[in-house]
């Protein structure tokens, strides 16, 4: 349930209620009390789902409206695993430093170390959470399709760059004779196959492995921690120097392998769409914004893996650019922007200001000793 500070709007009415006076032969889930309603989409996966039932009856709607933000808790901690909370938290918030300076990566220490949902109480941080956690979800379910994930992503993105005709993957233009291109597309094909068996839509490759648990936690922590240091190398790019307790939540070279090999599969299966020779695709591509939009990270890697092989013209990839330039362009000149759109999926100001005082309670027990498995107090920073 919702915490007293969090405002709600007045409940909506069941529609048994205002039908009572007619005769109802037949009980409906509009006929459920609002209670009922928030708990049944407390258990939907993604904020599509909760918005295509929201739009099913405004009284759904009117529920939604009245109990958005508890909702959205509840699936976060359904999505994300708690031992995996911290490293979200501190991925959300890591963009601030580029704003707010003085203080954050105490408050950030803090907020990893005693992850918590109570402080944030507005509805679109928490939505932009999820979005994160549903996309890194995506992407685990297709990397954990291997028996063994690490080693069958390093070897296959080896295998990759040892198709290229100097041993390595170009950086510039480039040219693909006939052999080579035939080879790059087994493998760009041979990671669509696997995309589409892990959401069981081709059988024409070996069947899933199943992994324990504890596995599936330490792949979805690994994939935020992928996420974590692509924003990290934003923040030291523009001069902010990363404090060495962060270096500990290091993405495994099996995630960042599986990543890369996405990006690169991608531009050959829009050549293929194009119809045109790979090397000129390749360098078109490493010469636009196209190259750039790793610094996007999951949001850029999610819609390739989504989308490939896409169907795609000339003008959408120069669309696709134009817009990562544009939110590129957020990061590059922070100081020139002051609505309250930021780039990427950063923490507005309000949910903000509740994490930070979340950190200074943290940060007062650490000082009077109330957190002496950590053995520091605020001098650490």
């Amino acid at each position: 349930m919702i915490s007293p500070n969090e405002q709600r709007t007045s409940f909506p009415t069941p529609r048994l209620v205002l039908e009572r006076q007619r005769e109802i032969s037949t009980v409906s889930m509009e006929s459920l009390p609002p209670e009922m309603i928030e708990m049944i989409m407390g258990y939907l996966p993604t904020k599509c789902d909760l918005r295509n039932f929201a739009a099913s009856s405004p009284y759904f709607a009117g529920v939604l409206k009245a109990y958005k933000v508890p909702i959205l808790k509840r699936i976060i901690k359904d999505t994300i695993h708690p031992s995996n909370m911290g490293i979200c938290l501190l991925t959300m918030g890591i963009l601030q430093v580029t704003r707010q300076k003085e203080g954050v990566w105490k408050c950030l220490y803090a907020i990893s170390r005693q992850p918590s949902l109570d402080t944030i109480r507005d509805a679109e941080t928490l939505g932009n959470m999820l979005e994160l956690a549903v996309h890194i979800q995506y992407l685990v379910k297709i990397y954990a399709y291997a028996k063994h994930p690490s080693t069958f992503w390093r070897h296959a993105l080896q295998r990759y760059s040892e198709r290229w005709p100097d041993g390595y993957i170009p950086l510039d233009a480039v040219s693909i004779c006939p052999w080579t291109k035939k080879r790059l597309h087994e493998v760009a094909q041979r990671l669509c196959n696997i995309r589409d068996a892990a959401f069981d839509e081709c059988s024409a490759t070996e069947p899933r492995c199943e992994h324990d648990e504890e596995s599936m936690v330490l792949f979805q922590r690994d994939m935020f921690a992928a996420e974590l240091k692509m924003r990290c190398d934003r923040v030291s790019e523009l001069g902010h120097p990363i404090p060495a307790w962060i270096f500990a939540e290091a993405p495994g070279e099996g995630v960042q392998s599986f990543l890369e090999l996405i990006w690169c599969c991608s531009v050959h299966t829009i050549a293929k769409c194009w119809n045109r020779n790979d090397g000129l695709v390749w360098t078109e591509m490493n010469r636009s914004s196209w190259a750039l939009g790793r610094a996007l990270g999951i949001r850029f890697y999610i819609s390739l893996a989504m989308h490939m092989p896409i169907r795609a013209g000339q003008n959408d990839i120069r669309d696709m650019c134009d817009a990562m330039q544009a939110f590129l362009t957020y990061y590059l000149y922070p100081d020139l922007y002051t609505e309250t759109y930021q780039w990427f999926l950063e923490f507005r100001s309000c949910a903000w200001e509740g994490l930070w005082e979340h950190s200074k309670q943290y940060l007062l027990l650490m000082d009077e000793g109330g957190v002496g498995e950590l053995g520091i107090g605020t001098d650490h920073f």
